[in-house]
């Protein structure tokens, strides 16, 4: 009997594979939607439902617990999407107010992944929880990444009933990317977050485990005749006041400043974006949060913050992260070109940097710097995409300045291509050359000097069936490869990369059960070794979210310097999340136990990392997250290194638009004097208060009043600084 109903499930899903449609209504004239999440204008009732939804986590492709139903509607000016999610036990949704694009797995919510092009190699994603808080971004098919940088201008209104939600978005075609002439080709999909005994996941259209991405079964949308490709524009000026002090006393720093920046968007035709931004500055408003320093090889990566360099960011992701825009430190100016058509696509940025900033100088051990001094930077990419892969080029040029004249430049060229054989096999490879003359100099600087040039080389062959995965990759980066508009953080060796898993779904009542193997080896080009391991580990997926990553690390080896041994460093890794209720919504842990490389020391100690974050949501308008991470090395007579990173974050929202955000960071190092590695004992201690009122008007318009406070005790040496401002952000 269970294999017939199992057939009749299968059968079903085919046929619903097949025949389930997307169908959109135009408004009539003189018709409107009001967003307010109830369904009752008249669209909304000729609209076709959609509730053909398939539970695709977990168990893949199985029948849903709970119904959902998609409409669409669309005028002149956006597209409408509304989707009810019904729920037999309504007092178990989870719908608290969050921040915008923290709007997760945790939360009850539902989000669209809408590619206008319709190649299925990239989507815009907007996501709603029932409460209405937003989250949006890019989803990239080639690496499957969702990065929720990008900031769209679009709205939400939702509604909870007696035994349901309605989320109702509009989107703008301002705000979407799409081709002039090509409208029959529209893809959506539609997601649904239902987290209870299990976390569910369902899709408005089934997925089998093997397709390459995510959004490889995004439907066609009927009935949408041609958006308007009408020219647009959008302004975004912005006004910050700030009062600061720093002690000691620097009367250079103890002034009121007013800067003015401004962002801009034109929009002459359907494929093509222009955008504009003169000293744009986030500095006030966030913070990066603190991480462990003291002890690693390379340099540690931060995420972009400022909102003109998001736009597009999917075009320039590249596994080697070809372009960094962190690396621009204090842009003066930018500009941007962005061309999007049914298979090409292209991007180009221009951009002056004050400097200020550090420039990584990658090597085979670990990364070196240089001061940053005044630059332009000039970066290309253009990609032709298919069905079966994709083919790009890229370009930037970096250049030096000082008063007297050239410090130098760095340019990077090169090609990359993806090529998707079927759904279980793809082949991914990138060659980038650079040229550098901007070389460093004993104190420090960088200086014009003799060219280098150098080669980055990376293939990858992935293949992915429904219960098992390989993945093979090969490098190699020249001694002399420098990317100044990237981030390199290592050059001078070659790799070899390779993993399997086995899966096993239901097995003892785990939703997933994955024995795997992790083998790598890493070299220099006179075949020294720089790392080498040789891993065994078991991932396993439980109910309520739960995620266990177990390694055990016998066979791991790494060398931090030329001349240095190359160290026996067994370890045992576990990291371990849930999401256990409401009000625990998140708590994930980890810990790497062992032996590990004092980098400053070159020599093996016995150690331990471990970390500890969470999100707790004592009401729905509270939001509390703390974060400690800590770093221990043990010496012959005690700690040699002590090393932590602790950071609490509370937000309280007054309703959706008012919020209290204060964030306190504490950050500090100990380390105990070494004679035999000739290292100085230090205590380094760092604390960090701030305060900040948001009022959101719109997606685009903000205003901010806010204080920020900081101490730190850096060997003896003490320093204070604070901060008032007012921020202005306008959305024309």
């Amino acid at each position: 009997m269970s294999r017939f109903l199992a057939t009749l499930f299968c059968g079903w899903l085919a046929f619903a594979g097949a025949h389930a449609k997307l169908s959109a209504v135009r408004l009539e004239a003189g018709e409107t939607i009001t967003l307010d999440g109830r369904l009752d204008e008249s669209a909304w009732r000729r609209a076709p439902v959609h509730d053909e939804f398939i539970q695709y986590d977990p168990p893949a492709n199985s029948a849903p617990p709970v119904r959902t139903t998609v409409r669409i509607a669309y005028d002149h000016t956006a597209l409408y999407v509304a989707v009810q999610a019904f729920d037999p036990g309504p007092s178990q949704m989870r719908a608290p107010f969050v921040r915008r694009d923290k709007v997760f797995r945790d939360q009850d919510f539902v989000v669209l992944f809408v590619d206008p092009i319709g190649l299925r190699k990239s989507a815009q994603f907007f996501r709603a929880n029932a409460r209405g808080a937003i989250g949006d971004g890019l989803y990239t098919a080639d690496t499957g990444n969702e990065d929720f940088s990008p900031d769209f201008d679009f709205d939400v209104a939702s509604h909870i009933g007696e035994d349901h939600y309605v989320v109702e978005f509009r989107i703008p075609w301002t705000s979407l990317r799409f081709a002039h002439g090509k409208h029959d080709n529209w893809r959506l999909m539609v997601g649904r977050r239902w987290p209870r005994d299990q976390n569910y996941l369902l899709l408005s259209a089934p997925l089998k485990r093997e397709q390459p991405n995510f959004i490889a079964e995004a439907q066609l949308i009927e009935g949408l005749s041609g958006p308007p490709t009408d020219w647009a524009w959008q302004a975004q000026p912005t006004l910050t006041v700030r009062r600061q002090r720093e002690s000691p006393d620097d009367p250079t720093r103890r002034r009121t400043q007013t800067e003015a920046g401004v962002d801009l968007k034109v929009r002459p035709h359907a494929e093509w974006v222009l955008d504009a931004t003169i000293n744009p500055d986030f500095s006030q408003v966030e913070l990066d949060v603190p991480q462990l320093s003291r002890n690693t090889q390379f340099a540690l990566f931060l995420t972009e913050k400022r909102p003109f360099f998001l736009e597009s960011r999917d075009l320039f992701e590249l596994p080697s992260n070809a372009l960094y825009t962190r690396s621009i430190s204090d842009p003066r100016w930018g500009t941007r070109v962005t061309y999007r058509g049914a298979q090409i696509a292209g991007i180009a940025l221009a951009a002056l940097d004050a400097g200020g900033g550090l420039v990584l100088l990658p090597g085979p051990f670990t990364t070196n710097f240089a001061a940053q001094p005044k630059s332009s930077l000039a970066a290309a990419r253009v990609r032709w995409a298919s069905g079966a892969g994709a083919i790009g080029a890229l370009l930037s040029d970096r250049r030096y300045e000082s008063s007297v004249g050239s410090l130098g430049a760095n340019a990077v060229g090169g090609f990359d291509g993806i090529w998707i054989a079927d759904a279980e096999n793809r082949v991914r490879a990138q060659w980038l050359t650079s040229t550098t003359d901007a070389l460093p100099t004993t104190d420090g600087k960088l200086s014009r000097g003799n060219s280098m040039r150098g080669d980055y080389i990376d293939v990858y062959y992935g293949r992915n069936v429904e219960h098992s995965d390989l993945n093979l990759r090969l490098m190699q980066v020249d001694a002399g490869f420098r990317n100044d508009s990237g981030f390199t953080t290592q050059a001078g060796y070659r790799s070899v990369a390779f993993d399997v898993n086995r899966k096993w779904f239901g097995l003892a009542g785990l939703n997933e059960f994955t024995p795997y193997w992790i083998a790598n080896r890493a070299e220099t080009r006179q075949a020294t070794v720089i790392s080498q391991e040789l891993t065994p580990g078991l991932f396993i997926l439980g109910g309520r979210g739960l995620e266990v990553d177990a390694q055990l690390q016998p066979l791991k080896y790494v060398r931090v310097s030329p001349l240095g041994p190359l160290h026996h460093t067994p370890k045992l890794y576990i990291r371990s999340s849930a999401l256990p209720s409401a009000t625990l919504a998140y708590i994930n842990g980890s810990i790497d136990i062992g032996r590990r490389v004092d980098v400053a020391a070159d020599r093996v100690r016995p150690g331990l990392n471990w970390l500890l974050e969470a999100r707790v949501r004592l009401s729905t308008r509270l939001e509390l997250e703390p974060r400690i991470e800590q770093g221990i090395l043990r010496g012959n007579h005690g700690r040699a290194l002590t090393e932590t990173a602790a950071q609490l974050l509370g937000v309280y929202h007054f309703n959706a638009r008012d919020a209290l955000r204060t964030i306190l960071q504490r950050s500090q190092a100990t380390r105990a004097a070494d004679a035999t590695a000739a290292i100085a004992p230090f205590d380094d201690r760092s604390t960090a208060l701030s305060l900040v009122y948001a009022h959101r008007r719109s997606s685009s318009t903000v205003f901010y009043l806010g204080a920020t406070a900081a101490r730190s005790d850096f060997s003896g040496t003490r320093s204070t600084s604070s901060e008032l401002f007012a921020k202005a952000q306008i959305g024309l």
